[in-house]
């Protein structure tokens, strides 16, 4: 293939503000092949693996707010006598308490993974002499025409 050689290009509203004198392509790329299924279920598990990591911080918002009221209120006679609203609370505190345990657990344990790995694992790697692209040609004619 004969290249021609490059010449200055001029880009700008207007015509004498910049002149480019080398334009360098630097484009390779490593393409993934894959169907519809596996991608939606890699993005499915990398969703989950990112929302366990930080899942901790509804279960500390909540127990922090039920803490709080049981520690400044007197609670009073309203549809249930005040004994039974401070049990509920502790009851709710409680749960919430073992729901911030298993989310602070679930954080540190879980591993965030990684997207492209997960898209790559079981594949076979196909050499780039295999395929026959001639983009950087299409590439170099559309800046240089």
């Amino acid at each position: 293939m004969i290249v021609p050689e490059p010449s200055p290009i001029t880009v700008a509203p207007r015509q004498d503000l910049v002149e480019v004198t080398n334009v360098y392509l630097n484009v390779s790329q490593a393409v993934i092949i894959t169907t519809e299924d596996r991608a939606k279920l890699c993005i499915v598990n990398y969703e989950k693996s990112i929302l366990d990591k930080k899942g901790w911080v509804t279960p500390l918002v909540l127990f922090v707010a039920i803490l709080t009221a049981l520690l400044t209120c007197t609670f009073k006679d309203f549809l249930l006598n005040s004994s039974t609203w401070m049990a509920i609370f502790i009851i709710l505190g409680a749960i919430s308490f073992i729901w911030l345990i298993n989310s602070v657990y679930l954080a540190y344990t879980t591993e965030t993974m990684d997207l492209v790995e997960e898209l790559k694992k079981g594949s076979k790697e196909i050499n780039s002499k295999q395929i026959k692209l001639d983009s950087t040609e299409k590439v170099y004619r559309a800046v240089f025409s």
